[in-house]
């Protein structure tokens, strides 16, 4: 991940840190995120992309996107 964060950030060197640097993302996040895109989308296929029986668990375990809340009226 160093050495790909590198080519694309001049600043990043060698043996440095990048955990923390906004390009850095783990292999673990690419099925979650990809998901979350095709249900912000509306997607027809998501849950098929999801390859889940039951869409609650897609929800469940997938759905990254976030909760917009309303402000109460006074």
């Amino acid at each position: 991940m160093n050495a790909w964060i590198r080519t694309q950030d001049g600043a990043v060197q060698e043996g440095d840190p990048v955990t923390g640097h906004q390009l850095y993302f783990a292999l673990q996040d690419i099925r979650p995120a990809a998901i979350s895109r095709k249900l912000e989308q509306r997607a027809a296929d998501a849950y098929d992309f999801a390859a889940h029986a039951n869409p609650n668990t897609t929800h469940r375990h997938y759905d990254r996107r976030t909760v917009r809340r309303a402000n109460a009226t006074e």
